[in-house]
């Protein structure tokens, strides 16, 4: 191999400084090739995200939501998936997480929003009402233009209005910067939006949090009440929650 040279070793220091940040806060990485093979195809992978949103190539999908007791339609969340011109359909997770700490992230949450106001308009005009559950990301939520952004898109689509679409953000991101989250929140929801709080109980869980982040639906994960017919402490965890 060849002798490494100045340029060499602060190109390698970034992309261990780039995965310690994307690991998390307060994290030490040390630079290998198997890093530099992550990178090189974390960047394949922007590089074709990029295409695919100038190509028309991300979709979304639709999951019902139905009440229970009645079997009411009361609203879809918005599932995003990728048309890949070589690989075939793809879900979220094999290219959500490698855009979540990147520009990218905010461009995708763009279009999934305003791809979804426009599907309430569709399903407006031929007499269907149905509020739309869209995932958005932290780094998006807290660009300092979302406000902007979403009032521009909102008027875009005078057929959609802002009740019917609801913006889903994880605990674990709503937490992250607390204060401002629970601000932004609070100026969606004058303009008549709707937020719902993923994942609940898989993070920190605080009541604090449950009690000054203004969301109007609460998702508990999956693993608070996987055994709550069988344990107890789940069941009464699950009751006060609901009280």
């Amino acid at each position: 191999t060849r002798e490494q040279t100045p340029d060499d070793l602060l190109k390698q220091a970034d992309t261990a400084m780039y995965q310690a940040k994307a690991d998390g806060r307060s994290t030490v990485r040390a630079f290998d090739a198997a890093m530099q093979k992550k990178v090189d195809k974390r960047l394949r992978i922007h590089n074709q995200l990029r295409d695919a949103l100038r190509n028309h190539e991300l979709m979304l999908y639709y999951q019902p939501q139905h009440m229970v007791a009645t079997g009411e339609l009361i609203g879809a969340e918005a599932l995003i998936r990728w048309q890949h011109p070589t690989r075939g359909l793809l879900s979220p997770a094999s290219f959500i997480p490698i855009i979540e700490n990147h520009p990218l992230g905010i461009d995708v949450g763009k279009w999934t929003i305003e791809a979804a106001l426009t599907q309430i308009e569709v399903w407006r005009k031929a007499g269907l009402h149905v509020p739309i559950s869209v995932n958005i990301g932290a780094r998006h939520l807290l660009q300092p233009d979302f406000i902007m952004h979403l009032r521009g898109m909102l008027s875009r689509h005078p057929g959609a209005q802002s009740q019917d679409l609801e913006l889903e953000i994880l605990e674990t991101s709503a937490v992250e910067d607390f204060v401002q989250v629970s601000q932004l929140m609070a100026l969606c929801e004058r303009m008549g939006l709707r937020f719902a709080l993923d994942d609940f109980g898989s993070g920190y869980s605080s009541l604090t949090y449950l009690k000054r982040l203004p969301a109007y639906l609460l998702k508990i994960d999956q693993g608070s009440i996987r055994d709550m017919l069988e344990d107890p402490d789940d069941i009464a965890i699950l009751d006060a929650l609901l009280a």
